[in-house]
């Protein structure tokens, strides 16, 4: 979200002495060590020790930008207009998912009632969304290409309501976020149907989407088109 390289990633491990097994754990670095090297990270090192309150991951990531060109979240101006990369509320929806008991890459549950409305284009963005939650995509082609072009950012960890505002406050401007043009995504519609939950609300509210929040004084989408045409 600062518009850097990712070089290398610490992890602090605490362990409880009641689990995870030894086999669980190094599992679980293997995952760490492969998301890593598609991204051109090293762990290069960190701290382990017990824990008495369960298993506790700690990641610092450093990266590098060139000197005075790194994105913070203070750069917004008045006049700026606010953008967000990809469609929000799909990590809240497979979060929704899982707790109801739908698993990836499954068959419906048994056990979970299925409205009649529910087709397989509905289960299809489901699944999108469990994906969506379990393996988050980091924007780093974006974040690259839009310094030079955006004023500040941020990325969408805790839901663009909570994101903005720490722009707003960092800036020292107000923001104003138009309703009808939050980009939902489709699974965020689906999920909120079948929970009786808002749209809207897992849209600013559901968190962990991690796609970009920026401010921008021109147009950024031809910048975005060329770095990054998968994005809507």
């Amino acid at each position: 979200a600062m518009g850097g390289s990712p070089q290398h990633a610490l992890l602090g491990l605490a362990i409880p002495t009641d689990g995870p097994s030894l086999a669980e754990l190094e599992a679980m670095l293997d995952g760490l060590e492969e998301e890593a090297e598609r991204y051109g990270v090293t762990l290069v090192g960190g701290d382990t020790c017990g824990s008495q309150s369960g298993l506790v991951l700690a990641v610092t990531l450093l990266g590098r930008v060139a000197g005075g060109r790194a994105l913070r979240r203070s750069g917004a101006k008045p006049g700026d207009s606010l953008w967000v990369t990809g469609r929000l509320g799909a990590s809240a929806a497979g979060l929704l998912a899982l707790e109801r008991g739908l698993g990836p890459a499954a068959a419906w549950p048994a056990e979970v009632p299925r409205p009649g409305w529910l087709g397989a284009g509905e289960e299809r963005a489901i699944q999108a969304a469990i994906q969506v939650h379990l393996t988050p995509i980091p924007r780093l082609r974006a974040g690259q290409a839009l310094v030079g072009c955006a004023s500040a950012m941020i990325d969408v960890s805790d839901g663009v309501a909570s994101d903005s505002r720490h722009l707003a406050t960092e800036s020292e401007v107000t923001v104003r976020v138009l309703a009808a043009q939050i980009p939902i995504d489709p699974s965020a519609l689906v999920m909120a149907r079948l929970t009786g939950r808002e749209p809207l609300d897992l849209a600013l509210r559901g968190g962990e989407d991690y796609e970009l929040l920026f401010t921008a004084a021109a147009d950024p989408r031809p910048v975005l088109t060329a770095a990054a045409p998968e994005l809507p």
